[in-house]
């Protein structure tokens, strides 16, 4: 059974580094497919890259940087994970995404989204959810955003009878989205995939997108 070598805590044979501590284990650096410890304990290298994780699947407890600890998956989108995270630096929670792994390479992606990202920083309106900062030259690379505590719009149709919000519900969400989207739209930015599932509807009903 594999070991990490800085804890001695029990790990997953194909990570690359330990979900308790945080730390990369310095035996499964190598492209080899397993490397043998001085105390006998084999760190296999999953060939994942990235520390070996699964990026869309990071388990609780995990620390990116030292700084952000895993709690929990919220959701997926499009080019990666959602997940709320406790920010040791600030003392509060976050939302981070986690970009897949598939698009590191992607030189041109990245710049598009880092663009996209900068653009979005600097709107500061009720009806968009805040991004604090996107991170690309790490090993695992991310983008910083607010957490909020709530409901997507798919979760709250589930709630009614035939799944129908009550119109007059639906009046005064379909107000706040508009305004939210008159926003993105003064800055140039096309919402590609505005949906139920990306649409918030916060503890105090006002809606984020």
């Amino acid at each position: 059974m594999p070991f990490c070598v800085n804890c001695s805590k029990e790990i997953n044979s194909e990570w690359k580094i330990c979900p308790i501590c945080g730390k990369p284990n310095p035996l499964s650096q190598s492209n080899t497919e397993s490397t043998p410890s001085d105390s006998g304990t084999t760190i296999i290298d999953g060939g994942k890259g990235n520390y070996g994780l699964e990026l869309s699947n990071l388990p609780k407890g995990f620390e990116i940087e030292g700084r952000y600890r895993i709690e929990a998956k919220l959701g997926r989108g499009g080019f990666g994970t959602v997940y709320k995270v406790w920010d040791n630096n600030v003392e509060s929670w976050k939302a981070l995404k986690v970009i897949d792994n598939i698009f590191y390479d992607d030189e041109k992606m990245l710049s598009k989204l880092r663009k996209e990202t900068l653009l979005l920083m600097k709107m500061n309106t009720e009806y968009i959810v805040r991004i604090w900062g996107i991170h690309l030259s790490k090993d695992i690379k991310y983008i910083d955003m607010e957490y909020l505590e709530g409901r997507t719009l798919s979760d709250v149709m589930m709630l009614y009878p035939n799944h129908k919000i009550p119109e007059r519900m639906v009046c005064e969400l379909t107000i706040q989205i508009c305004k939210g989207m008159i926003e993105i739209h003064k800055n140039n930015i096309v919402h590609k995939s505005l949906n139920l599932q990306n649409v918030l509807l916060t503890q105090e009903c006002n809606i984020k997108i």
